[in-house]
């Protein structure tokens, strides 16, 4: 599955040339827990996540996101997981944007992948703006497979610029589950809350980042351990090819 990966990001970067005007960035993240809708994915292990992201200025990107967690690896010998994402964005006018896509949620880590029990496929649509005090987004999803269900996102982020080289990011989350990924009791799902810190160098970049994630669902805790709160923290290294 590595080299699968590894093809497919060569073969994004040799058609560039053939497209305008692109950007391509590379990310390499450290979570000490991956959280993604409430869910603590990897009950409470830590994890490597690359990823990689071609842009063109005509608003179509591709996204490769993997997870590699880092506890238990003599049992596991491939990636726990590969998103494959490909999108679509638009600006309405100076302050209003929206984004539709697919995302393709790969995993090779069991037995019979690739089989339709271990790849799933999920739409979505994104609706953001942008104001001085902020940007607030609403986002819906819907998985038709493994997910199996509806998934709405809200959210608010802004930039505080204590001084030129020192701009934190303070981001606060919504979900509302509608049997999205076995969650049978519909209704708000998790309120998660964060701070960013970005320190920027010519092309590469380091985050760290610290949050807090409140679990709203009852059956969704229980699957969680009983956890009410979840904290973790994440490191960020970025490096743009423009």
């Amino acid at each position: 599955m590595k080299s699968v990966i590894l093809i497919l990001i060569l073969l994004i970067s040799s058609v560039l040339p053939a497209f305008g005007q692109h950007s391509m960035n590379a990310d390499l993240d450290y979570v000490t827990r991956y959280m993604w809708r409430g869910f603590d994915v990897l009950d409470d292990r830590t994890a490597i996540q690359p990823s990689i992201t071609y842009s063109h200025d005509g608003g179509f990107s591709v996204n490769v996101w993997t997870s590699f967690g880092l506890c238990d690896r003599n049992e596991v010998n491939d990636l726990d997981e590969v998103d494959v994402t490909f999108s679509y964005s638009k600006p309405i006018n100076d302050i209003f944007s929206v984004e539709a896509g697919l995302v393709n949620y790969l995993y090779p880590v069991m037995d019979d992948f690739p089989d339709d029990n271990s790849m799933s496929q999920e739409i979505f649509f994104t609706v953001s703006a942008a104001y001085s005090i902020g940007s607030p987004y609403l986002s819906v999803y819907y998985d038709f497979n493994l997910g199996d269900g509806l998934f709405i996102q809200a959210g608010y982020s802004r930039e505080f610029e204590l001084n030129e080289d020192l701009k934190p990011v303070f981001s606060v989350d919504l979900g509302y589950n509608n049997g999205s990924w076995g969650v049978q009791d519909m209704g708000l799902s998790n309120l998660d809350a964060g701070l960013t810190l970005p320190v920027n160098f010519d092309k590469f970049s380091l985050g760290f980042g610290l949050y807090s994630v409140f679990i709203l669902n009852d059956e969704l805790r229980d699957m969680n351990r009983g956890e009410s709160t979840e904290l973790w923290g994440k490191i960020s290294l970025s490096y743009s090819f423009n």
